[in-house]
């Protein structure tokens, strides 16, 4: 016993002693998982390729690790800032003009000229919905109260999650060509939708950030930035969250020679965009 229970000791301190960068080796393996699922899955085998069952992995830890943060520290600064700061690359002041956004939803008439000048585009299509269980969704769950209160009131019997119900409080966006959806607003409902196992939600938004793929890249420690009017050029990492971010970022790299796979409303809304 007591011998298991040193070998127990010292696989421990070895384990202490190993560095966790090996960021660089994390990145290297998931990157060669990745091209190996793409490759090996025959094209339209499956409605819902593997590989976004692989990427669901990292929006999981990302929607886990900001419960558990605001679970040990209070409320944090909220998830969704560092997703579209480190997707869309925010702290290029170039990066915003190589973004499409298209918008899903029907947009009052006195509105669509603020969407028309943010360069918005249009494509009605209502009601593109995901699973909450089983989609790459990345929520945001910062507030350790609003949990507790959701988880007892939100997808019991007496008040199921419903989407439509709901509608006004949901507001998700879908990352292309990353495959992702990252919610701003609903995030407590739909977190205690999706522990419970339950839920169907939707998306507002198709955020296109094909164009940045040639100024920005990342390596498991930084991003890099090459865009030719700006004096930022390189940005290090500083925690989980922004290592499964960049993570996520050249898995869509990948993605984008891969069309055939993303979901088909989603294809259709990009092909049938109209300006506001």
């Amino acid at each position: 016993m007591l011998k298991h229970f040193m070998n127990f000791l010292h696989r421990t301190d070895n384990a202490k002693n190993v560095p966790f960068n090996n960021n660089r080796e994390l990145f290297s393996s998931v990157m060669k998982n990745a091209i190996y699922i793409l490759n090996e899955t025959p094209k339209k085998a499956e409605e819902n390729h593997p590989i976004f069952s692989f990427i669901k992995q990292f929006t999981d830890l990302i929607t886990i690790e900001t419960a558990m943060t605001s679970y040990m520290y209070g409320k944090q600064t909220r998830t969704d800032i560092m997703v579209s700061s480190a997707l869309e690359a925010e702290y290029s002041k170039e990066s915003e003009t190589l973004i499409e956004r298209i918008y899903l939803k029907e947009v009052a008439k006195e509105d669509s000229s603020i969407y028309h000048n943010l360069g918005y585009y249009y494509s009605m299509k209502p009601n593109i919905s995901f699973d909450l269980t089983t989609f790459p969704s990345i929520l945001n769950p910062w507030n350790t109260d609003r949990i507790s209160k959701n988880l007892i009131n939100v997808a019991t019997k007496q008040n199921p999650f419903d989407k439509d119900q709901y509608e006004n409080n949901i507001n998700n966006s879908y990352y292309y060509p990353i495959g992702i959806s990252n919610c701003r607003q609903g995030n407590h409902s739909q977190y205690s939708a999706k522990l419970k196992g339950v839920g169907i939600s939707t998306i507002e938004e198709i955020i296109n950030i094909e164009k940045l793929y040639k100024y920005v890249s990342f390596d498991g420690n930084y991003f890099h930035y090459d865009f030719p009017n700006d004096d930022v050029k390189k940005l290090s990492i500083s925690n989980k969250i922004e290592l499964y971010l960049g993570i996520l970022f050249e898995v869509g790299r990948l993605l984008k020679d891969h069309p055939y796979i993303f979901p088909e409303d989603i294809k259709k809304c990009m092909a049938n965009k109209v300006p506001f």
